[in-house]
């Protein structure tokens, strides 16, 4: 199977991947004032950084799918490094949780009823506001 290997500040590397992944990601994320013409929505001058390894499954109509995540959201600071390898391997690590993933509508009569629904929702909102 494929896998990432992901190392954080050189200690030791978690190895993220399964049989049953359609979805393997490393998601480095910052978020806040991350410059000096940012229009702080937090009123301070705060930013945070994040990383998170996860997936999803796609697994046999009769088993759910699963959210799964091998590192959520842990801490960085400037300077630190995250090194990702791609690899193939039939050892990974455990997951440290996961949730069970909503089902995708394809036909379009329930995309019909979502979008009817939204609609419903914030018509007034919208409507009156371009008259």
């Amino acid at each position: 199977m494929y896998a990432l290997k992901v190392s954080i500040n050189g200690g030791t590397p978690i190895v993220a991947g399964g049989e049953d992944l359609v979805v393997l990601n490393t998601i480095i994320d910052g978020t806040g004032k991350l410059g000096s013409q940012t229009n702080s929505r937090r009123g301070d001058d705060t930013y945070d950084f994040a990383v998170s390894v996860g997936g999803l499954t796609a697994r046999k109509e009769d088993q759910p799918d699963e959210h799964l995540r091998w590192i959520s959201r842990m801490p960085l600071q400037v300077g630190d490094t995250i090194q990702i390898e791609i690899v193939e391997t039939t050892v990974v690590d455990p997951v440290i949780s996961g949730s069970e993933a909503k089902k995708m509508e394809d036909d379009e009569r329930s995309y019909f009823e979502h979008c009817k629904k939204a609609y419903l929702k914030m018509r007034d909102k919208y409507e009156s506001a371009s008259e």
